[in-house]
Parts: structure tokens; sequence; C-alpha cells
């Protein structure tokens, strides 16, 4: 599994972290539990860190994730994605936020979680 979810009860988000080789069958997981965690636990921020991540194109899959993040049970979703290379996901993000979540790419996960404490 190249996903891992952790929640922080503290700041109200859970923790996504991302490493390695990721698949089309692993973001399906990677959503299914997200949503599952999130009822539980009654969140509405994610923060999603990025380590050495290898996956197919990279904007139909933030694309298609913007998408799925923006509909049914995640809207109203605030979603900080922290990631070395914050070039490629200006897709993500316009998409993300045309369909309702609030989504933005940070290089900082300082920074990334200041963004989700603020709102």
């Amino acid at each position: 599994m190249a996903y891992r979810f952790t929640i922080n009860d503290e700041e109200k988000f859970v923790r996504f972290d991302l490493s390695g080789e990721l698949t089309g069958e692993d973001i399906g997981g990677a959503i299914a539990d997200l949503q599952r965690v999130r009822e539980e636990h009654k969140l509405r921020h994610v923060l999603c860190v990025e380590t050495d991540l290898k996956m197919w194109p990279s904007d139909v899959v933030g694309f298609r994730t913007a998408e799925t993040l923006s509909s049914g049970p995640f809207v109203g979703l605030k979603v900080a994605i922290v990631r070395t290379d914050t070039s490629e996901e200006h897709l993500f993000e316009i998409a993300a936020n045309n369909r309702g979540a609030v989504a933005e790419v940070f290089d900082d996960e300082g920074k990334a979680i200041n963004w989700l404490r603020a709102g």
C-alpha cells in the first residue's frame, strides 16, 4: 500500500501520507478509506503529504482526484497537499476549487498546516 492515514484529533484533520508507487487501485482504495475516516471522525480538513511519489499521468490523476474530492460526501472538504514539486498541481487546484472543494498545493508542511488552521 502506498498510502497511510493518521488522525490528528488535536488539530482536527486527517494526515494522508503518500509515497512510492501509486496505482489506480491504490487511488480508489485511498479515496474509499478517506471517506470512511472523514465520516467516522467528522473531519473537514485533509493534509496530504507526498514523498517520492511515483504515479501515472499526474494531470489525469490530479483531475480525477479533484473531481472525486469535490463530490458527494467530500463537498466542503479543505485539502492541503504538500509536495516538493508544485509546478504540476495547478490543474488539481483549479479542478477542485471549481467543483466546490477548497484545495491548495504547498512546498512546506508548516505553511500547509497553518492554512488548514485558518479555516
